[in-house]
C-alpha cells in the first residue's frame, strides 16, 4: 500500500443542506480524521449549492455547477467522490466515475432497476475501480457485537432472525414533524421495484447477509397502500 500523508481528499456529488443525507455523510467523513472534504456539486439549485459550500468550508473554486464539471476539473485531484443524489439520478454519475477510474463511495441503492445494475456491473474492472455502498446501520457497535456473536457460534445454529424497519415517512402528521413534511418527490415513483424497497428494504436485506454471512435466495413480500399517495407502494 502507498503511504499517503494528511487527509484523503473527498468530493461530494448531491448531498446538500436540503438533502436527507447529506449532513450525514459530512460528519461521518470527518469523524476519524482521514477525510477532508474538498470538492463538491450539492445541490442542483445554486443557492442551496453556495450555502452548503459556505457551512461545509469548502473554496468557492472548487463548487461545481454540476457534476460533469466537477470530474472535468477534479478528476486528478480527489480520492474518492461520494454520490448522494437521490437513486434514480445514480446510474449516469456512476458509470462517468467508472469510466474516469475515480474511486466510489455511493449511498443505497446502487441503482433502481435490474438492467443498470448488470450493465454497471459490465463496466466494473476490479483493478481498475473501486465501488462501495453505504448501509449505515451495519456501522453500529450493537450490531457489529451481534455479528461477532453470531459468528463465534454463541447461538447456536440461526433458524430464523427477524428484522423490522418502521417508518412514518409517507403519513407524518404535521404535529409530529413540527411542520408540513411531505416525502420528496423522487419517492413519490414506483418502477417495477417500488422505491421504499430500494430506499429502506435494501438495509433489512443487507443486515440480513451481513449478520448471517449468507444471501437471501427467494424473496417473498406483501405490499400495501396507507398514505394518501395511492400510487405507491408506501408498506
Amino acid at each position: 500500500e502507498q503511504e499517503h500523508n494528511g487527509p484523503l481528499a473527498l468530493g461530494f456529488i448531491g448531498g446538500g443542506l436540503s438533502s436527507a443525507v447529506g449532513q450525514t455523510h459530512f460528519a461521518a467523513c470527518g469523524m476519524d480524521g482521514r477525510w477532508r472534504l474538498e470538492a463538491g456539486v450539492f445541490s442542483r439549485d445554486a443557492e442551496i449549492n453556495r450555502q452548503t459550500a459556505a457551512a461545509w468550508h469548502v473554496a468557492d473554486d472548487r463548487v461545481y455547477g454540476s457534476w460533469r464539471d466537477l470530474l472535468m476539473a477534479e478528476r486528478s485531484r480527489l480520492d474518492a467522490v461520494v454520490v448522494l443524489t437521490p437513486t434514480p439520478h445514480h446510474y449516469e454519475v456512476l458509470q462517468a466515475l467508472l469510466n474516469a477510474g475515480i474511486p466510489i463511495i455511493t449511498e443505497k441503492a446502487l441503482v433502481s432497476n435490474l438492467t443498470d445494475a448488470r450493465t454497471l456491473l459490465a463496466q466494473y474492472k476490479p483493478e481498475k475501480n473501486f465501488l462501495a455502498v453505504t448501509f449505515n446501520y451495519s456501522g453500529y457497535p450493537m450490531v457489529r457485537e451481534l455479528r461477532q456473536r453470531i459468528r463465534d457460534g454463541q447461538f447456536g445454529k440461526i433458524h430464523q432472525l427477524h428484522i423490522e424497519m418502521p417508518q412514518e415517512g409517507f403519513v407524518r402528521p404535521p404535529a409530529i414533524a413540527r411542520k408540513d413534511a411531505p416525502p420528496q418527490g423522487w419517492r413519490l415513483k414506483d418502477d417495477f421495484i417500488p422505491t421504499i424497497c430500494l430506499d429502506l428494504g435494501v438495509h433489512q436485506h443487507h443486515l440480513v447477509s451481513f449478520l448471517t454471512g449468507e444471501e437471501p435466495e427467494l424473496v417473498n413480500a406483501e405490499f400495501n397502500t396507507y398514505s394518501e399517495y395511492k400510487d405507491i407502494v408506501d408498506n
